[in-house]
């Protein structure tokens, strides 16, 4: 996939190529995975992107997890959606900082 390419049909328009070449390993490392193993390994892969320098916008981490979303259980959303709400927060904290 061209991270140049941008139809309005894919979550990967308009992401640089890194961020989508990360999204695909991360994909595929994560078939097979029980969905009690799924959480942590979401957990270890954002931490992996940010060590590289990655940093997903909100409207990509929402693309993310459309794609997710049907194969997690009601119990996983709502953890995603609270890891997600506290890390809103320390982001908005940081940004007060001087």
């Amino acid at each position: 996939m061209n991270g140049s390419q941008q139809n309005g049909n894919s979550p990967f328009d308009g992401m640089s190529p890194e961020k989508v070449q990360f999204l695909i390993q991360m994909m595929g490392q994560m078939k097979g995975k029980s969905s009690t193993d799924l959480l942590s390994f979401l957990l270890s892969a954002g931490s992996s992107a940010q060590k590289n320098g990655m940093d997903f916008s909100d409207q990509e981490t929402q693309h993310i997890l459309e794609i997710l979303n049907p194969n997690m259980t009601p119990e996983e959303k709502k953890r995603i959606e609270m890891m997600r709400n506290l890390s809103r927060i320390i982001a908005m904290k940081n940004q007060k900082q001087p």
